[in-house]
């Protein structure tokens, strides 16, 4: 592995093309003119995908995502992977009509199983929860390491995500909230290529001590410092709804209820002392 990262290290990478900012709260579709139309959450992977990548979209679904990146002629190679035996039949089919080659092939596969190691750039993760992507990683294991970037965009909470590469020292180097049909999604974006980094992979949490680590995998580091409007706004909600379960637990009359309890109001407890204010909000917070 250590040699795989050293070759990763000395490649170039094509400098990164401004591309469309991440979309505001509640739209469905954004058209950029290179893309068309890719939904928001879609649409804001792009700024990280550096022109003359090859792409790997895991859970590629109807692929989308490689179609509109090499109509545009961002990416020079895609594959895209689903499980289903049926998606890749007919995404397959439709792919042959819509005149594309073996620019964009789509394999049946579970995680990254169908690639070979260093066979793509960039791999996307996208529509799938925070605990089936870590499997997915867990199961990638030192083949990580041939690739140089990981963009990862769970349906749910990011925590376990930023815990894992914390605990693997791949660094995690940017971070956004995108607003997708009425709910908000953390994008993460890993440097593969700095695999075993363990400096790196810590720098962006040890800048912020003495915050604990739960707290920070949970708010995201980098997110917490920027604090943009849609991380605030994603946060309104989680706190809400944790402020639900937390009426629901004051409920609770057995022993091990009420240790429950005590532990989860201690952690929401932090989370408003860490998020700054009793009535949570964005108004001070950038774009």
């Amino acid at each position: 592995m250590r040699g795989a990262r050293s070759a990763l290290r000395t490649g170039t990478l094509a400098t990164v093309a401004q591309a469309a900012r991440p979309i505001g709260l509640g739209r469905r579709l954004v058209y950029n003119e290179s893309m068309g139309r890719l939904s928001p959450r879609l649409s804001a992977l792009v700024r990280w995908i550096e022109p003359g990548s090859r792409l790997a979209d895991v859970g590629t679904d109807h692929a989308l995502l490689p179609r509109a990146l090499l109509r545009s002629g961002r990416i020079v190679r895609a594959v895209g992977i689903d499980v289903l035996p049926h998606v890749v039949r007919d995404l397959q089919g439709e792919l042959r009509r819509e005149g594309f080659g073996e620019e964009l092939e789509v394999r049946r596969g579970s995680g990254l199983s169908p690639l070979a190691p260093g066979e793509v750039d960039i791999v996307v993760i996208a529509g799938l929860g925070a605990e089936t992507v870590r499997a997915i990683l867990e199961e990638a294991g030192e083949k990580l390491a041939t690739y140089r970037r990981l963009l990862v965009v769970p349906t749910d909470e990011a925590g376990p995500l930023r815990r894992w590469f914390y605990r693997h020292d791949i660094p995690l180097i940017d971070e956004e909230v995108v607003w997708d049909g009425g709910r908000g999604y953390e994008i993460l974006v890993a440097s593969l290529a700095e695999f075993g980094d363990r400096t790196a992979a810590r720098a962006p949490y040890d800048a912020l001590l003495p915050h604990p680590l739960h707290l920070l995998f949970a708010l995201g580091p980098h997110l917490y410092v920027r604090r943009p409007k849609a991380w605030c706004a994603l946060w309104k909600v989680r706190l809400s709804r944790r402020a639900a379960r937390l009426a629901s637990t004051a409920r609770a009359r057995t022993p091990e209820g009420v240790r429950r309890h005590r532990r989860f109001r201690a952690a929401y407890d932090l989370l408003r002392r860490a998020l700054g204010t009793e009535n949570f909000s964005c108004e001070s917070s950038d774009t």
